[in-house]
C-alpha cells in the first residue's frame, strides 16, 4: 500500500510525536531497512538515486518513514520526533518508494503518534 490513513485529524500548528522503535525493520525487495531508510547495503543508496526523482517524496531519504496530512506536501517522519504540522486535515503515512514499486515491499513499522499539549505562555 502506498499510503495508509492513520484516523487521525490534525489542525494546522499541532504539533505531533512520533515514535518508532529503534530496532524496527521494513524490506524493499531483498533489502532490510530502518524507519528512517538506513541499514542497507551502500549500493542500494546508489542503485536508488537512479529512481530519486520518482520517488513518492523526491526531496527526501529513500525508503524513509513519511506523513502527509490531506494532500498537503510530505513530510520526514524517520525513526520520530516532534513535528508542528503545517496543514489541516487528516494523517496519512507511507514509506518514501517509486509509486508503482510498492508491491515488492514487506514488513511493518509499528508508530506511536502523540498529540503534544500547546505551551502556556
Amino acid at each position: 500500500k502506498r499510503s495508509v490513513p492513520t484516523g487521525i485529524s490534525v489542525q494546522a500548528g499541532e504539533t505531533l510525536r512520533f515514535k518508532t522503535c529503534p530496532d524496527a525493520r521494513w524490506r524493499d525487495w531483498c533489502f532490510t531497512l530502518k524507519a528512517d531508510g538506513t541499514g542497507g547495503p551502500r549500493f542500494f543508496d546508489r542503485y536508488m538515486q537512479m529512481f530519486h526523482s520518482r520517488l513518492a517524496a523526491p526531496d527526501s531519504a529513500v525508503f524513509a518513514l513519511h506523513g502527509r496530512v490531506g494532500d498537503g506536501k510530505a513530510f520526514l517522519i524517520g525513526r520520530g520526533g516532534e513535528l508542528k504540522m503545517a496543514n489541516t486535515g487528516m494523517l496519512s503515512l507511507f514509506v518514501n518508494d517509486v509509486p508503482g514499486f510498492y508491491w515488492n515491499n514487506s514488513g511493518a513499522i509499528t508508530v506511536g503518534i502523540t498529540k503534544t499539549k500547546a505551551q502556556k505562555k
